[in-house]
């Protein structure tokens, strides 16, 4: 059974374990719990591709960190729904596929495919990789990562690939329109956190 403190995410094949400092039940025996209650119901956990991350405060010293969890990796940064927590690591992924990703829009070209086609290939492989979760990690990217973005997207203009130069900022407007606009109808899972007006006021010029 969980604690009262702690939450667990399943998603799918996947599940993730939040255990805070003060919790009633420490992760070792929740990890426990998990494992009993799958063997149980005939399912297995891989704990070779199981991560635990632990979150501290710098400079903390190393005798207050939480025991290992056995057969368990204790890693620095690992992905959350295909996000890394480490959010510099996330934008060298971005840019990373989205490089590779503009040779398989060149191969496309070669096979002839037109202009038009290849502006919605772009947008479904590379421009689609930089909106996913946008709203989620974009306050935690710095303007040096900002400007690596923006390089990368100047390169679909200058490769041919659409006639429209996109930037950072502006697929970020784009991301927070669109998660705002989803979130203020009821049935949303994000609805409750807004104020209890927010559905009925309206915005624009006074």
């Amino acid at each position: 059974m969980l604690g009262i403190l702690n939450f667990l995410m399943k998603y799918a094949d996947d599940f993730n374990l939040l255990v805070p400092e003060n919790s009633d039940v420490p992760v070792e025996d929740e990890m426990k719990q998990i494992i009993s209650w799958s063997k149980s119901n005939k399912l297995s956990i891989n704990l070779a591709k199981c991560k635990e991350l632990v979150f501290w405060r710098p400079g903390l010293k190393s005798k207050f960190m939480p025991s290992l969890l056995p057969n368990v990796l204790r890693v620095t940064c690992c992905k959350l729904l295909g996000i890394f927590v480490d959010f510099c690591q996330q934008v060298d992924q971005v840019v990373k596929v989205c490089s590779q990703r503009y040779y398989l829009l060149q191969q496309m070209r070669k096979q002839g495919l037109d202009a038009g086609c290849l502006q919605v290939v772009l947008q479904s492989i590379v421009i689609s990789k930089v909106l996913y979760a946008l709203p989620a990690w974009d306050g935690y990217v710095s303007r040096e990562n900002i400007s690596r973005i923006d390089k990368m997207l100047q390169k679909a203009r200058r490769y041919g690939f659409t006639s429209t130069l996109h930037c950072f900022e502006e697929l970020l407007e784009q991301a927070d329109d669109k998660l705002f606009s989803g979130t203020v109808c009821s049935n949303h899972c994000l609805h409750h956190l807004l104020q209890p007006d927010i559905d009925r006021c309206t915005f624009g010029p006074s």
